[in-house]
């Protein structure tokens, strides 16, 4: 009997001998969404890389998964995307049950917003932390704001973690930073590589910045990709020229 049902447990899944079978990436898929919903619930307590990324972690060791085979499993999703069409389905349905049951709302899209120094005034308004993979609605965050005050900086700098890139599939974000006044400045750079980032605009001097937005593509064709730590500095002011008094005649 016991092989029997083995056999017909195998015979359920689509997936080859080292992929993760269907209703387990349903259940890590869900975990995993779950992460991303604590991180947006507590931003405090997740307010490092290392405490995220060690939240996700944990999803994994639930499961005795690696990253790696989790995104192995994932890139053999992307090419069988019948199969894994059905996997993100039966994992909505089975997470729109599970908040019907306890009458909650998720609260994804939650925008956190910190307080930062006075010294180095963020002025990024929007969420810190995104998360993209195939089954996203959208590629990209796009921002707008003000200088708030510091509209004479003489740069703008735009800071990101990023990780699960795999250039080797085809993984970037592409960055686009622009500042509207006197004049209209750009910066385009684009990421391929997990880390730190720093996207620098220079500002001339005398030019009167009114308006800073642009937008972040992230282009994840098989797998995950996390965005973190999004800030958006001036640096200092550029100094005002000030006219010295004249000297008085030498007698």
């Amino acid at each position: 009997m016991a092989l029997l049902a083995a056999i017909g447990l195998s015979a359920c899944s689509h997936t080859p001998e080292g992929i993760i079978p269907e209703k387990q990436m349903r259940d890590v898929m869900i975990d995993l969404r779950t992460a991303e919903a604590m991180i947006y619930d507590d931003p405090q307590r997740y307010e490092t890389f290392e405490q995220r990324r060690a939240l996700f972690n944990d999803v994994f060791a639930k499961y005795h998964l690696t990253e790696a085979q989790y995104d192995s499993s994932l890139m053999w999703y992307g090419r069988n995307l019948d199969i894994y069409m059905g996997v993100c389905d039966m994992a909505l349905e089975e997470m729109d049950s599970r908040m019907k049951a306890a009458g909650s709302d998720p609260g994804y899209g939650v925008t956190v917003r910190r307080s930062s120094s006075s010294a180095t005034p963020d002025l990024w308004s929007g969420a810190r932390y995104y998360a993209f993979s195939p089954r996203s609605l959208t590629d990209r965050v796009v921002f707008d704001t003000s200088p708030n005050g510091q509209n004479n900086a003489t740069e703008y700098v735009l800071e990101m973690q990023a990780w699960g890139m795999r250039p080797e599939a085809g993984e970037r974000i592409i960055v686009s930073l622009r500042a509207e006044g006197d004049s209209t400045l750009a910066m385009r750079d684009t990421i391929t590589a997990d880390g730190p980032h720093r996207i620098a605009l220079s500002n001339p001097p005398g030019n009167y910045v009114r308006r800073l937005y642009g937008y972040l593509r992230v282009i994840a064709p098989t797998g995950r990709v996390y965005v973190d730590d999004l800030r958006l500095t001036p640096g200092e002011a550029a100094p005002e020229d000030i006219e010295e008094p004249a000297m008085p005649p030498l007698e």
